[in-house]
Parts: structure tokens; sequence; C-alpha cells
């Protein structure tokens, strides 16, 4: 059935189609292999990582999170470019190294795309946003994103733009969580670092904070963000000594019981 919408990107009323990821499927996969497996289109079988609601309701996710129509088929494409590039440069290029007995690591890339990686970041957010009173499922996997009216319309201008303004507007820093117990799939929630306001995404393996604030992030933490013609930094972390980690063992041990 067509479904004839106005698209939340470019406002204009055209064909809404049936599944607009908002994150995307290929970061849910446990080993290199079985990404390489999904890039080539293999079957996912069993092997597939659980989603946790705020409530720790869960469920598996085979194709990523998509909602249905809020893009135009245009729109999805215009965006999709970003997750392309962020997927094959993070799951494909980067080489997470071991942690050995450490329980973190900070790991430098020399070279990325400042502008794509950064606006994936941001589109995600974005979307997100538009998504929150998407049930999939049997929750509403990102309740928690709320820009508010001016914040949504600086980020969807900055998008259509294909602008990912400089390093303190929007700042994002990427981790990496180590670990089988890594594969879990949580809600993007808000934080709070010394009083400046963010989101934290989790993607698999990968995660991301993103500033939604005016103030900068502090010294620390802007050792981390990404920056034009400059290395990427990662922090990488156990996930064991991580906070999600409690909040998925509880998704675990309801889900066993």
């Amino acid at each position: 059935m067509v479904n004839i919408g106005t698209c939340k990107l470019c406002g204009q009323e055209k064909e809404l189609i049936g599944k607009s990821h908002i994150i995307p499927r290929h970061f849910y996969h446990k080993t290199t292999q079985e990404i390489e497996n999904h890039f080539n289109d293999v079957s996912q079988g069993d092997k597939v990582p659980r989603l946790f609601s705020a409530d720790y309701k869960s469920r598996q996710a085979q194709s990523g999170l998509y909602v249905p129509d809020i893009l135009c088929t245009d729109c999805e494409n215009f965006l999709g470019r970003w997750d392309n590039y962020a997927q094959n440069f993070l799951l494909k290029e980067v080489n997470i190294n071991p942690l050995g007995n450490n329980d973190y690591t900070i790991q430098q890339v020399n070279s990325f795309d400042y502008k794509q990686l950064k606006l994936f970041c941001m589109s995600v957010l974005w979307r997100s946003h538009i998504s929150r009173d998407k049930a999939f499922g049997s929750f509403k996997f990102f309740s928690e994103v709320n820009l508010g009216t001016v914040w949504e319309n600086i980020l969807r201008n900055l998008l259509l733009k294909e602008d990912p303004s400089d390093e303190d507007t929007f700042s994002v820093a990427i981790f990496i969580l180590t670990g089988i117990e890594a594969q879990s799939v949580i809600p993007p929630s808000p934080r709070r670092y010394h009083s400046v306001n963010s989101y934290r995404f989790r993607m698999g393996n990968y995660g991301f904070l993103i500033k939604v604030d005016r103030r900068k992030f502090s010294e620390g933490t802007r050792k981390f963000i990404l920056k034009p013609n400059q290395p990427l930094k990662l922090y990488v972390q156990q996930y064991t000594k991580n906070n999600d980690y409690q909040y998925v063992l509880k998704g675990l041990n309801n889900y066993q019981n």
C-alpha cells in the first residue's frame, strides 16, 4: 500500500518508504567474519544480537533498527551514503587492537573522512529524535531522544546542507567496547558530562557520544572528539568494566527467567 505523506527531512509531500533504518544493521554482528558475510548477503542464521528496552524487555535484531513512513526514497538514499561510509570504515577498515591485561586503551586511526563520519553520527541522532514515538516491536526504542524544536531544526538544516560544522558543534566522540558481552544494543539515552548535555548511542561494539549543547565538552573529553584534518582517537574499553554491563546483565537475567 502506497503511503503519501510529508518527508521529515526534505519536507515535501512524497511517497514514504516502509523501512527507514535508524541504526544500520551491519553494526550488530559479532565477528569480523560475520560482518564480511553480511556485506555479501549471507544468511544470518541465529547469530544476531539482542536489543534491550529501558524496562529490560528484549528481542533479536535481524535487520537493524528501522521505522516506517518517515522519509521518502530520495532522503533515505541521501542519508544512506553516510551510513555506508561509517559501516565500511568502522567495520572493515578499523582493526580493533586487543586490550591484553588492560581495562582500556586508546587507539588512533591516522586517516578518516571527518565530514562523512560526523554526518553519519549527526544523522543517527536526528533520525532517533524523529522516531522517538515509533514502536519497534513491543517498545519505543528511541523514546529518550528529544532534541526540542530549536536543536532539531539546527541539526536538520546542517544535514540538508551536508555540513558537519566545526568540531565543537554537535561534537562526537567514538568509543569501542570489547568482549562478547558487548553484543547487545541498548536504547540511546541523554547524558550530562560536567554539566554539558549529550546523547549516548550503542551499536554493537561501537558507540558514540554526541553533544547537544552550546557549551564545550571538558578538555578530557575534547581529546577524543572528531576533528577535521586530525587523527581519530578511539577509547577502547573492556565491556565488563563499563557501567552499561550491569544494565544488560539485568536484561539477560529477565529474559532467561
